[in-house]
């Protein structure tokens, strides 16, 4: 039994359990009680930035750096 969950549900006639799953036995409405219920089953696909661009990344973030260590009042001398 499918439903839709309204305000005036009180859900007291009790929830049925199922594969960590409860379903509100007057008006359907579904609650998870773990990931697995909500979870596709397989694991994730990984993905990779290419090679070039994490290197002009790296590149920006390191300049980044240079530039904001090299202000006056930081580092030696400053």
């Amino acid at each position: 039994m499918t439903g839709i969950a309204t305000r005036t549900c009180t859900h007291s006639n009790g929830w049925t359990q199922t594969g960590g799953e409860a379903t509100c036995a007057s008006c359907g409405v579904r609650r998870f009680m773990d990931y697995r219920a909500v979870r596709p089953p397989g694991l994730a696909q990984a993905v990779t930035a290419p090679r070039r661009a994490t290197a002009v990344t790296d590149r920006a973030a390191a300049e980044w750096v240079m530039m904001r260590t090299r202000r006056r009042g930081w580092g030696p001398g400053g």
